[in-house]
């Protein structure tokens, strides 16, 4: 037989034969690491979330082809790299050869991403029974083994788990009930072996061929209670295009009810036609045709998160480091869903935000006291840094460039010895007696307005990059990875949750190839458990002013979310905007759901975090806030009613509201975008 996965002769002899094809399970595993990470064990590494959607997976047939075409891979910067293996002979011959064993080692130990894809078909007359006895007693657990002995981390390792009994031929040879029994066992045997691995049900896309959709309440205590991710297998067995953009959407959205992230597999992208595939074609077109705009978002709101595409080293196909292929993935990847925007229409967002800048640049951007430059000026004649880095944040937003340049300018000629300026200027031009240090919120601002403008015009790579590592030098603490309040001092002693900004770390280090930002990442979410954990946050989704890193108040700081913490949502937004990160969507829907049980026209500026009223009035600040964290709500009224409260409460001349104002309508409104997409 032949050792390419499933090949196009492979598929007709299974429709001549069917009584040949029994049950078949296969494990896919994945590691998934950028391309610049350097080896890291699970126990000195603290585990990263789901890899941000969607996340485009290009697969390799055999090992052949994956010699051949290694070089493109390394040449396209891939994030994933794909092994495919056939059958239990070929798995056991190869487990300390070619196999899995040699391929985690040579990719792995290389810092390059890998996945490993194992096909175990229970057809082979040689090994019957091998789907309930063989794999699930030994070879799941071996491979999880092999992984956890050689100290990589489980909790890149994903196994998806396949069979067909019922939705192929409904073939008599096991239950569904002996497949169910058998999954649990081999989801208990990886658990055994690597406790965070994370395992999943899947299913063909042969299921939704035929008439009607197919029955997955069998497999409800499976899908709810025992999955980490599903699964969907469309090969290029698909010869209609319009059955495809029927099914696969179908397909998509019936498992992704169950909250899984969904994984759709076995697309084979083909330039113009492959005469010997008619199902590849129609898979090309479909890519190529069908997954644009908001036919693609739409499968992404429904739960989509992994493509894996298959390459077999052929002159028809689209490799990785072609044009076409980047155009393929620059589309898969800018139509993760924007949560829809809370505009009552684009012409009316687009006025009011214009008119809004226009009231900014005349209120709190001067020249006077700038020293030649531009500022964003308190009453009282003082700069601080915080001003500037909403400033360029706006300006860059708004396409303003000379508004831009001139703040930059501003900032740099206040840089101090770290390369990061000096928090609070006086009206002498010269830092004030408490300002000679430097603010990271004002600071983080700033680097991605930055990056923004870089992508957006050209020029300001060195500048991004020195202001980026400047940050990571001198503002976060080392060891602890949590956010200092400054080049000074904090740290996990004293941080302030306003100034956790995981959007931007995760675009500092796509931009700039540092994969260490990751850990601050993760270090601010921890915080933020330990928060509702320890206090009523966990109700409230309300984080406080300052904390210690452990949760626990300073007596010496504010532990209320008022002026520093209304800003939290802001944060948290940016993150689950541009990469659906479900601890930012957790503590938003918190949020959420605390301010929409009071209303938009009733919320107050400053809470415990347990929801007592501290300050008794209004404010834009926390009102403008909470409305970002109803972007994703399906609550249509309460929507409307946060956006149009926003929009009522303008007053241009007041520096801190009318900062925050604009950010939160930018949000609400769809227009603050992630620069790298």
């Amino acid at each position: 037989m032949n050792r390419s996965l499933m090949n196009c002769s492979t598929m007709k002899y299974f429709m001549n034969k069917p009584w040949l094809f029994l049950p078949f399970l296969f494990v896919i595993t994945l590691f998934f690491s950028g391309c610049r990470h350097g080896i890291q064990t699970g126990r000195d590494y603290v585990p990263d979330p789901d890899l941000p959607a969607p996340v485009v997976i290009w697969g390799l047939g055999d090992t052949e082809s994956a010699a051949k075409a290694q070089q493109l891979f390394t040449d396209a910067g891939m994030k994933i790299i794909s092994h495919w293996f056939n059958g239990p002979e070929e798995w056991q011959w190869g487990y300390e050869n070619s196999g899995p064993q040699a391929v985690i080692r040579g990719h792995y130990d290389n810092g390059r991403a890998i996945q490993i894809v194992v096909w175990l078909h229970d057809w082979e007359e040689d090994h019957p029974g091998y789907l309930t006895g063989k794999f699930v007693q030994e070879d799941a657990a071996r491979l999880a083994r092999i992984w956890s002995g050689n100290g990589y981390r489980s909790d890149r390792l994903f196994f998806v788990l396949f069979s067909e009994v019922e939705t192929y031929y409904n073939l008599p040879s096991l239950t569904r009930e002996e497949i169910l029994a058998a999954y649990k066992k081999a989801r208990a045997a990886i658990k055994a072996e690597a406790p965070g691995a994370r395992v999943g049900l899947g299913f063909g896309g042969y299921s939704w061929l035929g008439p009607g959709e197919p029955d997955l309440s069998p497999y409800e205590e499976i899908l709810r209670f025992h999955s980490d991710i599903a699964c969907v297998q469309h090969m290029h067995a698909y010869d209609k295009y319009e059955l495809m953009c029927e099914q696969v959407p179908e397909s998509i959205a019936q498992l992704g009810q169950y909250n899984l992230p969904v994984m759709v597999s076995h697309f084979k992208f083909w330039q113009d036609s492959h005469a010997d595939n008619l199902g590849a074609q129609v898979t090309g077109r479909f890519v190529q045709e069908y997954l644009t705009g908001e036919r693609l978002r739409k499968l992404y709101a429904d739960g989509l998160r992994y493509w894996v595409f298959m390459a077999e080293v052929a002159e028809e196909q689209i490799l990785p480091g072609t044009s076409e292929y980047k155009e393929l993935v620059w589309s898969l990847r800018t139509h993760y869903p924007y949560p829809s925007s809370m505009a009552p229409d684009e012409t009316t967002a687009g006025q009011l935000l214009a008119g809004a800048w226009e009231d900014y640049k005349e209120y709190q951007i001067t020249a006077e006291g700038a020293g030649g430059f531009l500022r964003v000026g308190k009453p009282n004649g003082e700069t601080v840094s915080e001003g500037i880095g909403y400033g360029m944040l706006l300006a860059v937003c708004f396409d303003d460039r000379e508004i831009f340049d001139g703040l930059w300018q501003y900032a740099k000629a206040h840089h101090n010895q770290k390369g990061l300026m000096d928090w609070k200027i006086g009206p002498d031009n010269r830092p004030t007696a408490d300002g000679k240090n430097s603010a990271t919120d004002g600071d983080e601002d700033m680097a991605f307005a930055l990056i923004t403008a870089d992508m957006k015009w050209g020029g300001y790579r060195e500048d991004a990059e020195h202001l980026v590592e400047n940050i990571w030098r001198h503002q976060i603490e080392p060891g602890t990875y949590i956010v200092k309040g400054g080049d000074h001092w904090g740290g996990a002693a004293i941080t302030n949750p306003s100034y956790f900004a995981p959007g931007y770390y995760k675009i500092f280090q796509e931009y700039t190839g540092n994969p260490e930002w990751s850990r601050v990442v993760d270090a601010g979410y921890e915080m933020i458990a330990r928060l509702n954990e320890k206090t009523g946050a966990g109700q409230t989704g309300l984080l406080p002013d300052w904390t210690r890193a452990n949760g626990e108040p300073d007596p010496g700081f504010s532990f209320n979310y008022t002026y520093d913490a209304c800003r939290v949502p802001l944060r948290l937004a940016m993150d689950a905007v541009w990469f659906g990160d479900r601890r930012a969507l957790a503590q938003l829907e918190k949020v959420n759901n605390f301010f929409a049980r009071i209303g938009a026209g009733k919320i107050k500026a400053g809470y415990t975090l347990d929801g007592k009223v501290v300050n008794d009035w209004s404010d834009v600040c926390f009102t403008g806030p909470a409305g970002v964290a109803a972007l994703f709500s399906s609550a249509q009224d309460y929507r409307r009613e946060i956006w149009e409260q926003t929009v009522a409460m303008d007053d241009p001349q007041a520096y801190y509201q009318s900062s925050l104002r604009l950010l939160s309508l930018l949000l609400m409104g769809g227009k603050l975008r992630n620069p790298l997409e």
